[in-house]
């Protein structure tokens, strides 16, 4: 079990040969472990678009790119977000189209898991 509180923080950078950025955290958000922090990270961010600030690339660990498409992708593709994610060094590298629930192709890039886990 899980009692703790997840923490996401916002940061934003000029993009290249962009503006600078006048403050490099945005916003913070602190979730109990009864909501699911990429959902309220979504949230955090609709809501930064819709005061006026434009959202580019929103960059994520590879743990966002298996979120449900309704509470994560589909609301900041709304907003205009690009998604940038699958960034786990076994899955950075240039590979097949994968065919993780972020992505439109058919052919997963996943390397398979080993068949034990070790503490």
């Amino acid at each position: 079990m899980f009692f703790g509180y997840y923490l996401s923080a916002l940061i934003m950078v000029a993009g290249e040969h962009g503006l600078p950025v006048p403050e490099l955290a945005r916003r913070i958000t602190a979730g109990n472990p009864g909501r699911d922090p990429a959902a309220a990270l979504a949230g955090v961010l609709a809501d930064l678009a819709a005061s006026g600030i434009a959202l580019g690339d929103v960059i994520t660990d590879s743990g966002y790119s298996h979120r449900l498409p309704a509470t994560w992708a589909n609301p900041l593709r709304a907003v205009g977000a690009e998604l940038v994610q699958d960034l786990h060094p076994a899955t950075a590298a240039r590979r097949e189209p994968t065919r993780a629930r972020s992505s439109p192709t058919e052919i997963s890039t996943a390397r398979k898991r080993p068949g034990l886990y070790w503490n």
